[in-house]
């Protein structure tokens, strides 16, 4: 998430080095080689609106709604279910590194856990007795 004003941008290469910490590799997942080359090699800083189109980021809000937003999402998150929460972002990293039939394979092992949990039985309680959404989860 950015604000709208913001600027942002590969600028290593104006200090004679490449964008580190794997960097250029995310850019690649994210917005394809022909971008990542683009920013890395340039050092430009870009508007938010543009790396939002590229997927690099997310969502773009008004300056003076990023703080709100952010915690918004913040909020949602810690609230969330943990444990499939951390299995979805397993799952997704090991779709993006080793590719969708590794994920499948993958798939009832990084699943096992959330079956297992306190909280997946309470969200299944909730729904059947409230409805959707109105589980509350403990992180068990």
């Amino acid at each position: 998430m950015a604000s709208e004003s913001a600027k942002i941008g590969s600028v290593e290469v104006t200090a004679g080095l490449h964008p580190l910490m794997g960097a250029v590799k995310r850019l690649t997942q994210r917005a394809g080689a022909a971008r990542a080359k683009e920013m890395a090699l340039l050092g430009r800083r870009y508007p938010a609106s543009t790396l939002e189109r590229w997927n690099i980021i997310n969502w773009v809000v008004a300056d003076e709604q990023l703080e709100r937003a952010t915690m918004v999402i913040a909020q949602e998150l810690a609230h969330g279910p943990s444990i499939a929460n951390a299995a979805t972002k397993r799952l997704v990293s090991v779709a993006v590194n080793e590719g969708i039939a590794a994920a499948d394979e993958a798939m009832a092992e990084i699943q096992r856990p959330i079956f297992r949990s306190a909280d997946f039985r309470a969200a299944v309680r909730s729904y059947r007795e409230n409805g959707i959404g109105m589980a509350e989860f403990e992180g068990r």
